[in-house]
């Protein structure tokens, strides 16, 4: 199997997770005598080869003009900002004399009129102001690669949405299968208020490849239900991790000080729900790594499919988990799971019975890998109760909450 791939950054010059990844899995897939050609926009040379070989986009002369139909049509597709700035001539006055002196010279042109557009672009390969054009022009060079490797791959992998262009140009090109692989959604990195360009490119990469691949379950219910992709076209991949091939030393630390590491994410309480254990508008430190739900747990939560929770992520706790049985009584203001009456110091005040039509029902079976949750404030609580939220699928859940980080006064573990 040869694979042609496009990613954006690479080991050791990486802005994020995105170059770990693709460099674990080129690693990996050279293990399993896969052979990789890696594609990305700006190569230093110090990259390492061992596992794959790679190709600088920066160092490949595109031709820019109408010889190909596929980059044409794409060209044309892209819009760009225009910004005051300083002319730069396609041809320096150096250039232009050398090419006049020998033309008086000998009578022949020196450079092509179709060669024009017959040039190398050099690309930041970092996430700045003009990447929107620096992803078009990307498409370009994939195209170009895509011509110059004809013969010698048989798909084409393409990393998150900065590649998905770049993916779809290099399958018109050679007519080869394209994966895309999807890392994080735009939904992910901007809650709801995302930006319209970067989901019209996921969109479009997702819809034009023979395959999508989710980091998550989490993220392939994200794909399906916001993006429209069809189920059967999405697997989950989960990023692996690499264990030491052999005993290392423990690394001499440079300081004297105790240095805590926390793998996880940051999450705003958002509402009442919680009162009083969290307050509306703390932020938590989340665990995520590893995480396995267990009874009286603070979870965080994030059911996309639950549409009028539009998108937010929950804080709620752990009733019951799989496989068990929850009973309400509203009157003694009791929840027993198994038939054992909980002991809820945390609860803000007694329980009433909901006014909410949906949250009637006082008896639950939690199926298997999925948890029953229910906030601290029963009272001013949407949870596991309500029918249209009820027991929630174990890949939604982002993390155990662990500690609260602000406000200053509130900072300590839960």
């Amino acid at each position: 199997m040869r694979v042609l791939m496009f990613g954006w950054e690479f080991p050791p010059h990486i802005a994020g997770g995105l170059g770990t990844a693709c460099y674990g899995m080129t690693r990996g897939l050279a293990r399993n005598d896969v052979n990789v050609t890696f594609v990305m926009p700006r190569a230093t040379g110090d990259e390492d080869q061992n596992y794959v070989r790679v190709v600088n986009a920066s160092d490949v002369e595109t031709l820019f003009g109408g010889a190909s139909g596929d980059t044409e049509e794409l060209w044309k597709k892209m819009s760009f900002i225009h910004i005051d700035s300083n002319m730069v001539p396609y041809v320096s006055p150096e250039e232009y004399k050398s090419y006049h002196d020998e033309y008086v010279r000998t009578g022949r042109k020196t450079r092509e009129t179709t060669d024009l557009w017959k040039q190398r672009y050099t690309f930041s390969g970092k996430y700045g102001a003009n990447l929107m054009e620096e992803v078009a022009r990307y498409a370009m060079v994939a195209a170009q690669v895509a011509r110059d490797l004809a013969g010698q791959f048989d798909v084409i992998h393409a990393h998150d949405w900065l590649t998905y262009f770049a993916g779809i140009a290099a399958k018109r090109v050679s007519g080869k299968p394209l994966v895309v692989h999807m890392h994080a959604t735009e939904f992910d990195r901007s809650g709801e208020n995302i930006n319209s360009q970067t989901y019209a490119i996921e969109r479009a990469g997702m819809e034009a490849a023979d395959r999508v691949i989710a980091v998550s379950n989490l993220t392939r219910n994200i794909i399906v239900s916001r993006y429209g992709i069809p189920a059967e076209k999405v697997v989950t991949v989960h990023n692996a991790v690499r264990f030491a091939e052999a005993e290392c030393a423990a690394p001499e630390r440079g300081v004297g000080d105790k240095i805590v590491t926390f793998l996880g994410r940051i999450t705003r309480v958002v509402g009442h729900s919680m009162d009083d254990t969290l307050a509306d508008g703390e932020l938590l430190a989340v665990w995520s790594l590893g995480y396995e739900p267990e009874q009286g747990d603070i979870v965080v939560l994030n059911k996309t499919t639950a549409d009028f929770l539009e998108g937010e992520a929950i804080v709620k706790r752990v009733i019951a988990v799989g496989g068990q049985t929850v009973d309400i009584d509203y009157d003694a203001g009791t929840v027993a799971v198994d038939g054992q009456v909980l002991d809820e110091p945390y609860i803000l005040e007694e329980m009433l019975w909901p006014s909410s039509s949906h949250m009637q029902e006082t008896h639950f079976e939690v199926p298997e890998d999925s948890i029953f949750v229910m906030g601290d404030n029963r009272n001013g609580s949407t949870d596991s109760r309500h029918e249209w939220l009820g027991a929630i699928d174990e890949d939604y859940i982002l993390g155990q909450a662990v500690a609260v980080l602000w406000p200053l006064g509130r900072i300590g573990l839960l």
